[in-house]
């Protein structure tokens, strides 16, 4: 089996012209109980009706079932359904008698009554008698006096009746669908005319209208008509930007405030200062018709009209940046005492906000000038394409009655319109503008600092000032002179390669930390990925260094191991410097070397190794602040405590070293480094040999 299913886009929904009236029938059956229509919008359309009047409704004066007029029907029609000898059932099935002409018109509209009618016949005859002989006389006459009887019954309970009520809803919605939030016309029940206003209505695309009857009404059928009435913004081809549509001599005082007219002027041009991304700005068209862009200063907005323009956001060019809307009210150019002003302005994506909408401007960005707050700004991030309108409209009021009046002289603003990276190219002072790029969109972003966040790096309620970036610079980078102590002693006692390990990650640590600490204070001396390199390369060194040197093994074996240990760590950093493994596998070899080693010794000594004093005065204060430095770093540290626990890390770490390193080895170069760790054997030997020897090298 094949189910071919036909798929109906909203392409194929029926056009409604404006211009003419339609007269539309719903019936109350599946399929012509809803109906979806669509019309297209004038461009200029500032707002319209939807009307829906000479409305004729067919209702059903009482609920009709078609039903048999005896309850036996079911059980007759059963009865012959049974019976298994056709000749019983010819008996039992005599021919439908002829009516006159008038009966079977009736009988045409109500066929099924008929049916009804004849099996109730049937079994009214068959009831009286189960053996008696079949008259057709008799069953002529009692099947059509029965069928009249229903007829009639029928015909009185389908009867309508005509009235004006509208029983229908509406529900009409640009670009889509409607939906239960799109604006419906549903108030026409017990009316005979309604209507529907709709305010700055989308221009762009089709609008769909969905009709239906209302539910609560027992209506079977309706006919309206329906029509619109559309209000348009008037055009003009110039944008004069001094005075429009008052010359000098006009008498403003005859003139009173209104918002029910409105002029549309020319689009604004486009003008790029250089070429780079989001650096576009609105100008004004000069009318001369050469390329001399006017800047949007001292705009006149009238009090009786509303003025509206236009500008276009283009895809995908000017979708990542930011649309700025900046409007200054100019104080200085209205010099009437007696009077205040306000200037209303209201900014749409694809709809006209002209009318009352200039003032109300729900479904848009509005923006309110006078002398209180002159000033005010919008920033659309990321704004969408397609064509937006600007609506202006001013207002006086008399200082004497605090009432609206006609405005003796118009107000002035300047106007500044661009499409800008991120905040006008900016984040403050605490965020960097950068451009990312992802498929064929490029957009702008603000890359914020020092905890700061926002679109424009504004929000600092977890900010850090600089002067709080500068103490923790400090902290970080100067915890590191604590190698200085390590750095002396090694030099003392004759650890010159240990030495030069501390001081290398001294340094580069300190460098690494005053360019990474901050994006605000900061000093980077090298390129940032060289100081971490370096930094994270001598940090681990010194762990490998200080633990071999603590074990007893051969000089030549420790010189070749140093020499090893530092390639494979170089390497480890370079492949991840983040990772576990690279701190980890550099310390536990080098504690299995060192213990080790001390385990040789006891065994072969036969004695605790090294010496008791060392375990306590040296190892175990060394140990302590060694662990306190890695649970700090392990556990303890995060990006908020992140300046004082790294601190105290660098002091712990470089600290332990003083109490780690051992004693200065001795001069026979049999590695030695722990005081009076010398193996029996061998002073026995020296002193036999020359015992003034032996004790100086004790």
């Amino acid at each position: 089996m094949v189910i071919v299913v036909e798929a109906t886009g909203l392409d194929n929904v029926q056009v409604l012209p404006l211009e003419t009236t339609h007269r539309l029938t719903l019936t109350n059956d599946l399929l012509k109980k809803r109906v979806l229509y669509r019309y297209a919008l004038p461009t200029s359309t500032v707002e319209y009706k939807v009307k829906i009047n000479n409305c004729s409704t067919k209702m059903l004066s009482e609920k009709s079932v078609l039903k048999p007029t005896s309850p036996t029907v079911n059980s007759t029609a059963s009865a012959i359904d049974q019976s298994s000898e056709p000749s019983k059932l010819a008996q039992t099935s005599p021919p439908v008698p002829k009516a006159n002409t008038s009966e079977h018109l009736v009988a045409n509209d109500f066929e099924n009554s008929s049916n009804y009618s004849y099996s109730s016949t049937v079994q009214s005859n068959e009831t009286d008698s189960d053996n008696a002989r079949y008259n057709p006389d008799n069953e002529t006459k009692s099947l059509q006096s029965s069928s009249f009887t229903q007829k009639s019954s029928m015909i009185k309970n389908l009867a309508t009746s005509t009235t004006d009520m509208c029983p229908v809803i509406a529900v009409m919605r640009s670009s889509a669908l409607p939906n239960v939030q799109s604006a419906t016309l549903s108030d026409c029940g017990n009316q005979t005319e309604c209507e529907k206003r709709l305010l700055s209505p989308s221009v762009d695309g089709w609008t769909y209208i969905t009709i239906a009857i209302d539910d609560s009404y027992n209506v079977s059928e309706i006919s309206f008509d329906l029509s619109f009435e559309t209000k348009e913004c008037e055009s003009l081809k110039i944008f004069i930007p001094r005075t429009i549509f008052h010359p000098a001599d006009t008498n403003r005082t005859s003139l009173r405030p209104a918002q029910d007219k409105c002029i549309r002027m020319t689009s604004l041009g486009r003008f790029v200062w250089e070429e780079r991304t989001f650096n576009i700005t609105y100008v004004l068209n000069d009318n001369t018709g050469f390329p001399n862009p006017l800047p949007l200063r001292n705009l006149v907005i009238e009090d009786h009209v509303v003025m509206l323009t236009s500008f276009t956001v283009q895809s995908p060019a000017d979708l990542g940046g930011t649309l700025l809307l900046h409007a200054s009210l100019n104080l200085q150019a209205f010099t009437i005492k007696n009077q205040t002003v306000t200037v209303y302005m209201c900014v749409m994506r694809n709809a006209l906000p002209g009318g009352e909408t200039v003032r109300s401007c729900e479904t848009g960005i509005a923006m309110v000038l006078n002398f209180t707050a002159p000033e005010d700004t919008v920033y659309i991030p990321y704004p969408e394409p397609g064509t937006w309108f600007i609506s202006f409209n001013s207002e006086c009021y008399s200082n004497d009655t605090k009432l609206p009046t006609t405005c003796s002289m118009l107000p002035m603003v300047d106007v500044d319109l661009v499409i800008s990276g991120c905040v006008e190219g900016q984040c403050g002072d605490y965020g960097v503008c950068q451009d990312y790029i992802s498929g064929v969109h490029v957009f702008s972003s603000c890359k914020c600092y020092a905890g700061w966040r926002g679109y424009g790096c504004t929000d600092g309620t977890e900010g850090r000032t600089k002067g709080e970036e500068l103490v923790a610079m400090l902290l970080l980078t100067l915890s590191n002179l604590f190698f200085l102590p390590s750095i002396v002693l090694a030099l003392y006692r004759r650890y010159f390669v240990e030495a030069l390990v501390y001081t290398f990650t001294m340094f580069f640590s300190t460098f690494y930390h005053a360019c990474d600490t901050s994006d605000i204070v900061y000093y980077c001396m090298v390129k940032y990925d060289i100081l971490s390199f370096a930094d994270f390369l001598g940090s681990i060194s010194s762990f490998w260094v200080t633990m071999l040197v603590m074990s007893k093994i051969p000089p030549r074996v420790r010189s070749f191991a140093q020499t090893l240990g530092v390639l494979l760590v170089a390497v480890g950093t370079e492949y991840d410097r983040h990772g576990l493994l690279v701190f980890a596998v550099p310390s536990g070899l080098a504690a299995v070397v060192m213990f080790g080693s001390w385990i040789f010794q006891c065994r072969r000594q036969r004695k605790l190794y090294p010496t008791r004093r060392y375990y306590l005065i040296h190892l175990l204060p060394g140990v302590i602040l060694a662990l306190t430095g890695l649970v700090l770093f392990a556990f303890l540290e995060t990006q908020n405590n992140y300046k004082y626990v790294h601190s105290c890390w660098h002091m712990c770490m470089s600290l332990s070293i003083v109490f780690l390193l051992p004693q200065r080895p001795t001069d026979k170069g049999n590695g030695s480094v722990f005081e009076n760790d010398t193996d029996s054997d061998e002073l026995i030997l020296v002193t036999d040999e020359n015992p003034r020897e032996s004790i100086n090298g004790s």
